[in-house]
């Protein structure tokens, strides 16, 4: 509204302006007139007199002109300054309302007070049937107890897949129109809740498995269906019993995500082993959202209660900064806090690295 008003304003300057430009136009074109008269002149003293009368009254009437037209100017000029103040005010105010939004996710609906804290691998399995249909858009033949035994296993393996959704719901924030666009889904359900679910299976179903291959100058994808189960008969048969969940690498993620993004027509980057601090961690949330892969650590609530030990490899969405240094986190949909200082990193199975996801 801001906007249209100020625009409105300079279409008003802008006739002015005009009027201005037809102002200075008849003072030149009095100008002209009272030259021509004066060289019309005979040099008899009663006419040269009389011509001087008139040059001193055609004078008077041109001075006045050019002092309407410095007025005009004046005011032309004051209002150009206010709406260009006015204009660079609102373009500010929207620059901050879309920075803010990317830099405090608990602006958005995906990690508010109610409901889930950003998105939850377990989820799809429980109510299968529901999105058999996105499973199906890639498995056709899917019967409903292998749709249910699929999302089983993203339950098993799709930390990684989670938290890089995550990011999505936040980068569209506000822009929902966009988000449908993209992804062929609403962002939101007819009770305000954020569709985690639709964009999770979609996306893990379009790239499960998916490796990028390269040589030289050239790359590929590849699927390699042998990441889900354990060949321990040796035999090259998956065979009962030896089904097996894969969680994703850095690497893998980075390449998943992007190649689906792109597919949508996204551009993103994921950027691996970034460093994090408290004192960067803003820098870093302006830019884009940052993500964590861990093992070997523990989760507390915001009461500082331990709800889970031990945790082995697993992907997370990090939120932010406790004001003592720890790890505020999105995982399996709640709010946790993470203290890096009790993890061992002597242990072969500790490890703590960071992505940074940047949407351009």
């Amino acid at each position: 509204m801001l906007l249209m008003v100020e625009t409105e304003r300079l279409t008003n300057s802008s006739e002015k302006l005009k009027k201005l430009a037809e102002s200075v136009g008849n003072c030149a074109s009095k100008v002209k007139k009272i030259t021509s008269q004066i060289e019309m002149t005979l040099p008899a003293e009663a006419k040269l007199k009389n011509a001087s009368e008139k040059v001193v009254k055609k004078t008077g009437v041109l001075r006045s002109d050019f002092i309407s037209m410095s007025k005009m100017l004046s005011e032309c000029a004051e209002i150009y300054e206010k709406c260009q103040k006015e204009l660079l005010n609102a373009v500010q105010a929207l620059e901050t309302n879309v920075i803010s939004a990317i830099h405090d996710p608990h602006a958005t609906k995906a990690f508010d007070s109610t409901g889930l804290y950003g998105g939850y691998q377990g989820t799809p399995a429980a109510d299968y049937l529901k999105y058999a249909s996105i499973v199906r858009k890639y498995f056709p033949e899917m019967t409903e107890s292998e749709v249910e035994q699929y999302l089983q296993k993203l339950n098993r393996e799709g930390c990684g897949y989670v938290a890089m959704i995550n990011t999505a719901f936040v980068y569209f924030h506000g822009r929902e129109d966009e988000f449908k666009e993209a992804f062929g889904f609403d962002m939101y359900d007819a009770n305000g809740e954020p569709n985690f679910n639709e964009l999770l299976v979609d996306f893990y179903c379009s790239q499960d498995n998916h490796n990028k291959k390269s040589f030289l100058f050239w790359s590929w994808d590849v699927v390699n269906t042998k990441e889900d189960w354990k060949d321990d008969n040796k035999n090259g048969v998956k065979d009962p019993g030896e089904e097996a969940e894969h969680g994703m690498t850095l690497k893998q993620c980075e390449y998943r995500w992007e190649q689906y993004c792109k597919a949508h027509g996204i551009n993103v980057d994921v950027i691996n082993n970034v460093k994090v601090t408290p004192s960067n961690f803003e820098k870093l949330s302006y830019d884009g959202m940052v993500t964590i892969l861990a093992g070997n650590f523990n989760l507390y609530d915001m009461n500082g209660n331990m709800i889970h030990s031990n945790v082995g490899g697993h992907f997370m969405t990090l939120m932010g900064f406790t004001e003592d240094g720890k790890y505020i986190v999105s995982s399996w949909g709640e709010k946790y806090i993470m203290d890096p200082a009790e993890m061992n990193f002597k242990d072969k199975d500790t490890f703590l690295y960071f992505q940074h996801v940047v949407y351009k």
